[in-house]
């Protein structure tokens, strides 16, 4: 990891550097809501948003350095639940998973 960063801020790192097509951000929720949906049960689950969109809601995804550098780029990003069976190699097929910033 790089001096005095998160791991929210370094997986895009390193895609970046081999020219990746896609970051894929496995967490242990459904994707990203508008609000924490461990504590607020009327979260509700966004399919799809823009990295400005992110940034716009400050929703906690990403650190904002993280999200700028994939929005510069022009890498999507896939964010999705790694306990669910099967998500992992429907993410990598390009199925659709939880949430898209393309």
């Amino acid at each position: 990891m790089l001096p005095l960063t998160s791991l929210l801020l370094t997986s895009p790192f390193p895609s970046v550097s081999v020219d990746a097509e896609v970051v894929l951000k496995a967490m242990g929720v459904d994707g990203v809501f508008d609000s924490d949906p461990r504590s607020n049960s009327q979260a509700r689950l966004l399919p799809l948003l823009s990295h400005r969109d992110v940034t716009l809601q400050q929703l906690e995804v990403m650190d904002p350095t993280a999200i700028t550098l994939c929005h510069k780029k022009r890498l999507p990003v896939v964010v999705f639940n790694l306990t669910t069976p099967g998500n992992i190699v429907r993410a990598l097929s390009g199925e659709p998973v939880e949430t898209l910033m393309p």
